[in-house]
């Protein structure tokens, strides 16, 4: 839907939501696919709001597969 209409911001929130689905259920690489073409999105339009959220669930799925220097840095980006 909201790529039909054009609704960025939209479609960037969506794969937020979706990324933090695919958290929960352990679906790790997924769940960064979803969370780093949000990202792009955010940084596209300038919303620094939800770039931060971003930046913060890569950070956690980062540290949930070990991945802790990868980690650290994407939480002190957000």
């Amino acid at each position: 839907f909201f790529i039909k209409t054009g609704d960025k911001k939209g479609e960037g929130v969506a794969l937020l939501g979706f990324g933090s689905v695919n958290i929960s259920k352990g679906e790790y690489n997924i769940a960064c696919e979803n969370l780093e073409m949000g990202l792009i999105i955010f940084r596209e339009t300038q919303d620094l709001m939800f770039e931060g959220k971003a930046l913060n669930n890569l950070a956690l799925v980062h540290a949930r597969t070990g991945k802790n220097t990868q980690a650290l840095s994407l939480y002190q980006q957000s």
